[in-house]
């Protein structure tokens, strides 16, 4: 727009411009709400599975690095943390149902090797999860 055509903008006008301005960020973070909703879905249907940032962007026909900050930004957690922590969710689940020898726990929920699997589930568990089946135990028990 020129000079001439701001100097002449109605106040009316200005506040329409505003207000088509807040109805696209609108419709901006909608979308993005609605692509984080798939995205969740996606990891809680295959997160007993490899998933990728790559691919999971690839599929939704954005980057890797928007899903990544927009993820972060509407979760609160990092897409592999998210991940990981449905895994190990899943993993406490197995735990308190039945008697599975834990590696074969850690890769049915998802983890690529069962060092990977410990580390992850002492991080977010506090506890191995030798120690966590002793302790569920010990509460049926007590």
């Amino acid at each position: 727009m020129s000079m001439d055509h701001l100097e002449g903008m109605t106040d009316y006008d200005h506040n329409m411009i505003l207000d088509y301005l807040s109805i696209g960020q609108t419709t901006i973070e909608t979308c993005e709400d609605e692509l984080i909703e798939v995205c969740l879905q996606y990891i809680h249907e295959h997160f007993q599975r490899k998933i990728t940032l790559g691919k999971v962007a690839s599929s939704l026909h954005i980057s890797k690095n928007h899903l990544c900050q927009t993820f972060h930004e509407k979760t609160g957690y990092r897409f592999c943390e998210y991940i990981s922590l449905q895994r190990i969710n899943y993993a406490q689940t197995l735990i308190e149902e039945n008697r599975k020898i834990i590696e074969y726990i850690s890769y049915t929920c998802g983890f690529s090797s069962h060092c990977h699997f410990s580390t992850n589930f002492k991080n977010y568990v506090s506890m191995t999860s030798t120690e966590y089946r002793k302790s569920i135990k010990q509460k049926a028990e007590g």
